[in-house]
């Protein structure tokens, strides 16, 4: 890798100047002396400058690089990022200096501590960090973030010395020199953060998207252990998104397009989110071969999890509404049917099950009102209608929900939004992806959660949006044929708290004030028609179709 050339010379002078500065620490820790200090001040701020240099001719690069050449435009950054945190180190090695006037014996630390693995493991990283970059050599940049760890661990070890010294009261005489040790061992600890932010940005800027070592081994090791044909050396790794939750999803491919090497995605987030997506997969593969893509690898890490997944080929449901023709719209609208049907009859339990829809209502109101504080309101009048508050209404729909428990549970995708249904065409068939909350539960959780979805839409054109009623309302006469079918009579009424509960929470998502008030009004208009229907005849409720449609 070339380092662009108007921040090359720039760039090693300050790792050089970065190594001398640990270079006297490591002397003063052995031997102060008054002098060095001054000597490591001084050169603080040549430090500074050049940082700002190299900061400056960054982010003109950035600014008039052509962004069709990429590899640029990632060494770019991560030279900003290596150039942030070697001034860190810098100030850090200042920091370091500066508390041996707090001794009252000068040798203290050389006589007390062993000192030597914290400078030689950041020495080390710190001799290997142009080679890194310059060769994008990965095996040395992971090299670099493993020396947080070394140096985390020697920190944890002489910070549990000290506290045990500092509690002996024999050792009271020597409180101050203790926590003055205490600050040095924390700043070279901090030292260790620094090059694992260094080591990461050589790996982001090698693979082309920023990755933290943790997602890097989980991605090396999981391709590793499912023998997918994707050399670290020839890896490329496109971020597909990150989700609401933290989650972090890539597309895993050989960077060389002549090879025949598969896609992959990776997945890493909070281990209990990944742990429930591989059971859910796992499930559906189960009850439907095929229909979830297929799991290549699953790790944990502490709190963090990880898996390796085949890389559908085809379009999402979203897509395919947009932009393929009726026929195809049609064809896939009933296949998503037939899958439904099929898994829910296949799952089926005649255990009667709550929905929670008004409880998932109140629960994200905070965040509705965070976006759109506009919709908060209290009770008021207008004219001489009153019209309840948002929190009183939710309290009378709460306690109508309590008598329309479903008759029976089935299993459902959970997030069964037009997103994450994946139409294969030449396959002729479809997949579901994102399948962490799926669970034995209320069917109607699915069918709110697709028929919202579907109004959610990004704009299209008049002459498509009575076509997309038309597959609303197929969907919607689908699932009412489900529900007499099955006996729910009370169905209608439990979905309208469904298709509230989804229209009012998913303004959330939509900055478009005019939209996000067309959604809550439907929302509260459902939940007033639910509230104001007979309670003691719940099955004669009716859901009028403009409800749901455009």
């Amino acid at each position: 890798m070339i380092l662009l050339k108007e921040i090359d010379q720039n760039y090693r002078f300050m790792v050089s100047e970065i190594t001398k500065q640990v270079d006297a620490v490591e002397k003063q820790l052995k031997h102060q002396s008054e002098k060095r200090l001054k000597k490591v001040e001084s050169r603080e701020d040549y430090i500074d400058i050049l940082k700002n240099i190299i900061e400056n001719k960054c982010f003109s690069r950035l600014i008039t690089c052509n962004k069709e050449n990429k590899n640029a435009v990632n060494i770019t950054r991560a030279v900003h990022t290596i150039t942030v945190n070697l001034e860190r180190i810098g100030d850090f090695c200042v920091n370091i200096m500066r508390q041996f006037q707090f001794f009252d014996d000068p040798s203290y630390m050389s006589k007390r501590f062993d000192t030597k693995p914290f400078t030689k493991e950041i020495k080390k990283a710190l001799d290997v960090t142009n080679d890194a970059l310059f060769n994008a050599d990965l095996s040395l940049a992971l090299r670099i973030c493993r020396s947080e760890f070394k140096t985390d661990t020697l920190y944890k070890e002489h910070f549990k010395q000290i506290i045990t010294d500092i509690k002996d009261y024999k050792r009271h005489k020597d409180i101050q020199n203790l926590i003055t040790a205490l600050f040095i061992f924390r700043y070279m600890e901090r030292i260790g953060d620094s090059l694992l932010n260094i080591g990461e940005a050589i790996i982001s800027s090698i693979l082309g998207e920023k990755l933290k070592i943790h997602q890097y081994e989980a991605l090396e090791k999981g391709l590793n252990h499912a023998e997918v044909s994707l050399p670290s050396g020839k890896l490329g790794f496109s971020s597909i998104g990150e989700t609401r939750s933290g989650c972090r999803i890539g597309l895993v491919q050989q960077t060389d397009i002549s090879s025949k090497g598969k896609s992959v995605i990776f997945k890493d987030g909070k281990l209990e989110k990944i742990k429930k997506e591989k059971e859910g997969i796992e499930k559906w593969e189960q009850l439907i071969p095929g229909l979830p893509p297929k799991l290549y690898d699953y790790r944990e890490q502490g709190n963090s999890g990880s898996i390796l997944l085949e890389c559908l080929p085809g379009s999402t449901f979203q897509e395919t509404l947009i932009n393929e023709s009726p026929d195809t719209i049609l064809n896939t609208i009933g296949m998503i049917c037939h899958s439904c049907e099929s898994v829910w009859n296949a799952t089926l339990k005649p255990n009667p099950v709550k929905s929670g829809f008004i409880d998932q209502l109140a629960s994200r109101l905070e965040d509705v009102y965070h976006v759109h504080p506009e919709l908060q309101n209290d009770s008021h009048f207008i004219g001489d209608a009153a019209y309840p508050a948002l929190d009183d209404i939710l309290k009378s729909a709460a306690k109508l929900e309590q008598t329309l428990g479903a008759p029976f549970s089935v299993f459902i995708h959970g997030d069964f939004n037009v997103d994450n249904i994946i139409l294969s065409q030449h396959e002729n068939k479809i997949h579901y992806i994102d399948l962490h909350r799926s669970a034995d539960k209320d069917y109607l959780q699915d069918v709110s959660v697709f028929l919202v979805s579907i109004f959610r839409l990004p704009a299209i054109s008049e002459s498509k949006r009575s076509f997309i009623n038309e597959v609303l309302m197929a969907f919607f006469e689908f699932y009412r044929q489900f529900a007499e079918k099955n006996g729910d009579t009370r169905s209608e009424i439990r979905l309208a708290l469904g298709l509230a509960r989804s229209f009012i929470t998913s303004t959330r998502f939509q900055l478009n004030t005019k939209i996000a008030l067309d959604m809550h009004q439907r929302g509260m208009y459902l939940l007033n028609k639910a509230i104001a229907h007979d309670p003691d005849s719940p099955e004669t409720f009716r859901l009028s179709p403009f409800a749901i449609t455009f």
